[in-house]
């Protein structure tokens, strides 16, 4: 049975590399047919130009589950050393 799925294009993967300084991730509740936490990843590049890097459907909004979204999208990167900046949030718990 899936419970969480992450996915992004190749070339988001390549943009993340390139453009790895702020990230903004922002979720929705269950607005979807499924009734799932959509978690969003978006990107910003140097000329201020937001791309999407990744989406995670969750089953639930416990903390393993975002925990295992962020250790995905950790995961696009191809650096240690080239790691987000700064990531933007609405501080949700």
């Amino acid at each position: 049975m899936v419970r969480d799925l992450f996915w992004c294009h190749p070339d988001a993967v390549k943009l993340c590399n390139a453009c790895h300084l702020v990230f903004f991730i922002d979720n929705t509740y269950k607005t979807n047919r499924y009734r799932l936490l959509l978690l969003d990843f978006v990107g910003v590049t140097p000329t201020g130009v937001t791309f999407s890097v990744g989406f995670a459907y969750l089953e639930g909004e416990r903390v393993n589950n975002v925990v295992w979204a962020l250790k995905r999208f950790q995961g696009l990167f191809l650096r240690p050393d080239r790691l987000p900046v700064v990531i933007v949030t609405d501080r949700d718990l």
